[in-house]
């Protein structure tokens, strides 16, 4: 089982490791934050469980979940900009 603890953690290496403008990573990780407060991250668990057991390598399952949800965070906060709601969080 993935516990989303690993998976937030996960999340903020690959950002950290990622991003090089230290406002925008700031940034970033603030919304991973948030993000973990508001999801379940079921759509990463659920890749990471079929990364799981379709693979040989589940070290690697945890960072599968990660990926995941960072897209699914970047796509909220496309969704908000684009609708021009939710703006004043971070």
């Amino acid at each position: 089982m993935i516990e989303k603890e690993a998976v937030k953690m996960q999340m903020k290496e690959i950002v950290t490791a990622s991003f090089s403008v230290p406002s925008l990573k700031e940034s970033v990780l603030t919304s991973i934050e948030e993000h973990t407060k508001q999801s379940d991250f079921l759509y990463g668990c659920l890749a990471g469980m079929h990364y799981q057991i379709f693979s040989e390598e589940v070290k690697e399952s945890e960072r599968i979940a990660a990926s995941v949800e960072l897209m699914m965070l970047a796509g909220d906060m496309l969704d908000d900009l684009m609708d021009q709601d939710s703006l004043e969080t971070s």
